[in-house]
């Protein structure tokens, strides 16, 4: 429990070579410090993306948040008991939509966007650049 990567944890004087959930895994392996930030990072994250979905007006847009949220909820749920974590496929879209979803709550809260599409207040190839006024 003190972080020496061991990743041994004693169960009823049996070792468990490798533990299965996140949880443990960084427990056996950060120890007590590194799971705290893991979990500060996890409340973070989801409060943030919570907080976007009351501020995106467009019901199609706080859908899609939604939606990304709920496979963020899914796969925090699934990788305290298994391994998913382990795999690059299955973790990657995690952290980029999780990184895509508190990047959008910075950008409508700064006041950078006509509305909550994102990339609707950059010039480019987008509905934005087409417009006649400025942005």
């Amino acid at each position: 429990m003190t972080g020496v990567q061991t990743c041994a944890l004693p169960i009823s004087a049996v070792f468990v070579k490798q533990p299965h959930g996140l949880p443990f895994r960084l427990l056996s392996e950060l120890g007590i410090v590194g799971l705290a930030f893991f979990l500060i990072f996890m409340v973070v994250t989801l409060t943030v993306s919570c907080l976007l979905l009351f501020m995106i007006r467009n019901r199609r847009e706080r859908s899609l948040a939604a939606a990304i949220i709920c496979m963020s909820v899914i796969y925090l749920v699934h990788t305290s008991f298994d391994w998913d974590w382990n795999i690059l496929a299955v973790t990657m879209p995690y952290f980029l939509f999780t990184g895509m979803l508190v990047g959008w709550y910075g950008s409508i809260k700064q006041g950078n966007r006509l509305s909550g599409r994102p990339g609707a207040g950059h010039r480019g190839v987008n509905e934005s650049a087409l417009d006649d006024e400025p942005v």
